[in-house]
């Protein structure tokens, strides 16, 4: 048998990893930032409820009032507005988006 000789083992890094906090939801990256041709704010959403293999109108309400679901009937677009930046809630909707994905300057 052969002796190992030093130094012939690799050296682990045993320095500490920052990890990002973890989201709630997947921080997809919009199509076209920095472009004339950027996402909306509905075509992420559109993505961001196939991803996560849920409604839109869920994946809204869930944004919208994490901690107190509200039920909104399907024949309601009271939910579409927001994401199509129509009324004063676009901004709240954009500010708990970016809270629950983790990314900044949607």
């Amino acid at each position: 048998m052969t002796e190992a000789k030093p130094g012939a083992f690799a050296q682990w890094n045993l320095s500490r990893v920052i990890l990002p906090r973890p989201s709630l939801l997947y921080g997809l990256t919009p199509y076209g930032i920095g472009t004339p041709y950027v996402e909306s704010l509905g075509g992420y959403l559109s993505r961001l409820a196939e991803a996560h293999v849920v409604s839109l109108s869920r994946l809204i309400l869930q944004i919208r009032s994490p901690s107190r679901p509200i039920r909104v009937s399907r024949s309601s677009l009271r939910y579409a507005y927001p994401a199509n930046g129509l009324g004063k809630d676009s901004e709240i909707l954009l500010r708990n988006l970016e809270a629950a994905t983790g990314r900044s300057r949607l």
